[in-house]
């Protein structure tokens, strides 16, 4: 098999060309915009306690440290379900499945609201975990199904678009519902309307799988022939042998300690460090992370695609150099006293950091064969947040407590920064190489050397 050594080799053609479409463009966009709006409920649920951590641990009258377990307790569970998840959404029906992980996860954030000690909380954290598995690692590939490649750094970074707004509604709603009806009432609120909306699922198409890979006038043969069915092992081997799906899952981990630090710590830093009342804290956080997200990540998908017509490595350059402009400025951020520079520093970092969100994880879809690619979220998944934010909460709460307050132990996320950018660059490396296999109907077998 020849594979051309850059996808910019491919002008237009690989831009432009007509792709077969099973379902209408508005019945794309509809699942697009369904599949946006669920996530945004996904990370409301998943960042409404963050703004509270101050008020649960008044009320259960515990430690930072048994405090910042709460991340790890909602992250483990996560981790461990994804690749259950994973395999499931190769080989079933991948609306009904999405369907049940939002009911499960919207009853779990509700009953977090009935919680009778901290070790009901902590058990309601975990079963949001195992809810949002199913949603998170199936999720992208009917996008990837839907959208052809050309397009697909816009259309994720629309559903991505739900990690910034999404986390910060969290900030804001936990942070205003928490301060005027206590912390039990933010989980309610945000919890119930979630398991009515998971019947929502049920209206989303069916697309079969890879078939956006192929251009109208290809023959179908080249996207038929298919290997046998493959055990989860086996899978895992043979993605794992991709190198910048590799060192992209490398990367995402690295920035998903930094950010999951921050995400749990930074209200409770400025409330603590910088006088902010909870209620402050958690709006203006939630301000900076609405507008820097959906400008970071929006900028992101749309110059990822732009760059791709130029080169093959766009995607993971982009999430490279964005990481590392980040770094000086989160310094900044935890250092300046004055809000009229760490205000800015914090609003500019989040900015570079979510111009990553879509081109890294379309870079995942293009790499991975079509019939690997839930498993290839769900390993994603399982590995970033085992290697990245499952202990980072905890981490920080133990350096909190033992090396000199929350401010020294939060200097541990520009470092972990750093390692993502350089991760991401080196991952960029072969990004053109392992895109071009997939269009070229790879399927996994091998890994053919470029020629």
């Amino acid at each position: 098999m020849t594979i051309r050594s850059d996808l910019s080799d491919w002008g237009s053609g690989y831009n432009d060309a007509p792709m077969l479409r099973e379902f209408s463009r508005s019945k794309a966009l509809w699942a697009l915009g369904l599949l946006t709006f669920l996530n945004f409920m996904n990370y409301i649920d998943r960042n409404v306690l963050y703004s509270v951590v101050d008020l649960v641990k008044e009320d259960f009258r515990i430690s930072d440290t048994l405090l910042g377990s709460l991340g790890p307790a909602f992250l483990i569970a996560y981790t461990i379900a994804s690749p259950v998840f994973g395999p499931l959404g190769d080989r079933l029906t991948r609306r009904y499945l999405i369907a049940a992980g939002v009911a499960f996860w919207s009853f779990a954030t509700a009953s977090g609201g009935f919680a009778g000690s901290f070790g009901a909380l902590f058990a309601s954290r975990a079963c949001i975990g195992v809810g949002e598995a199913a949603y998170a690692t199936i999720a992208p590939t009917l996008i990837g199904d839907l959208f052809p490649p050309s397009r697909r750094g816009r259309m994720m970074s629309i559903f991505y678009l739900a990690t910034p707004v999404g986390s910060a509604l969290g900030y804001v709603l936990g942070g205003s519902i928490g301060a005027h009806f206590g912390w039990r009432m933010a989980f309610l609120a945000v919890g119930i309307p979630g398991i009515v909306a998971a019947l929502s699922c049920l209206t989303l198409p069916e697309p079969s799988r890879g078939g956006m890979e192929r251009e109208a006038g290809e023959p179908t043969e080249k996207k038929t022939v298919l290997m046998p069915p493959l055990s989860f092992g086996q899978t895992a081997r043979r993605l794992f042998a991709i190198p910048s799906y590799f060192l992209n899952l490398l990367g995402m981990a690295a920035m998903t300690f930094a950010i999951g630090g921050v995400a749990f710590w930074m209200p409770t830093f400025l409330h603590r460090h910088r006088g902010l009342d909870i209620e402050t804290s958690g709006t203006r956080l939630g301000a900076i992370t609405v507008l820097a997200g959906i400008t970071g990540t929006l900028v992101g998908g749309w110059f990822g695609d732009y760059l791709l017509r130029f080169t093959g490595k766009a995607y993971l350059l982009l999430s490279g150099a964005g990481m590392l402009i980040a770094v000086p400025l989160v310094w900044v951020a935890l250092r300046a006293p004055d809000p009229s520079l760490y205000l800015p520093a914090l609003f500019l970092a989040e900015f570079c950091i979510f111009l990553n969100t879509g081109p890294a994880n379309t870079a995942i879809i293009n790499v991975v064969p079509p019939r690997m690619r839930a498993t290839a979220f769900a390993l994603n998944i399982f590995f970033i947040h085992l290697l990245g934010d499952d202990g980072a909460s905890y981490a920080i709460g133990w350096l909190s407590d033992h090396t000199g307050g929350l401010t020294s132990a939060l200097l541990i996320v520009p470092i972990m920064m750093t390692v993502s950018g350089l991760l991401y660059l080196f991952a960029s490396r072969t990004l053109a190489d392992d895109t071009a296999r997939v269009r070229a109907g790879w399927e996994g077998e091998t890994l053919p050397s470029p020629g």
